[in-house]
């Protein structure tokens, strides 16, 4: 009598061990990151200076809030502008639990040089660019130098759409 419990619970076992599992769910289709971050964002930058040490001083210029929409770009990228112009382009982005770490690319706005400054802290790790998709929000950070002082702009922007 034991042994038939013993096939019965094997059979049993085997049969939803076959039919629990689907063939989508053994492949997973592949996401786009970038869709977690594609929308209409209100923003807001603050400005600041560097001294040698990286430590930030307010500049005492007043922050400026505004909206951009973001969109998905080439070779994994995304771009969001403010009114036609580039606010940042992201890239080199890389998934975590909760969105995703980016690179702010080096761009040139009217005549500075901005490159991409570490304004995002995720685990105890500087990084340049940050989208967390619980809070729907996204922050990065950029630098110039002119006249030899270091300027950086840390940009907070929530997803409204």
């Amino acid at each position: 009598m034991k042994k038939i419990y013993l096939i019965i619970a094997l059979a049993s076992t085997s049969v939803f061990g076959v039919t629990s599992c689907s063939k989508d769910e053994t492949t997973k289709a592949v996401t786009d990151i970038r869709d977690q971050v594609i929308g209409t964002f209100d923003f807001k930058v603050k400005y600041y200076t560097a001294d040698g040490q990286g430590n930030l001083t307010p500049s005492g210029k007043a922050d400026y809030s505004g909206t951009f929409i973001v969109t998905k770009t080439d070779n994994n990228t995304f771009t969001a502008k403010e009114g036609g112009n580039v606010i940042v382009v992201g890239s080199k982005l890389a998934a975590g639990n909760n969105g995703f770490v980016f690179d702010v690319q080096e761009q040139v706005i009217s005549g500075s040089t901005m490159t991409g400054y570490n304004a995002a802290t995720l685990g105890g790790i500087k990084y340049n660019g940050l989208y967390l998709n619980d809070v729907k929000e996204l922050s990065f950070g950029y630098q110039t130098t002119v006249n030899s002082v270091v300027n950086v702009f840390i940009f907070t922007a929530n997803k409204v759409q």
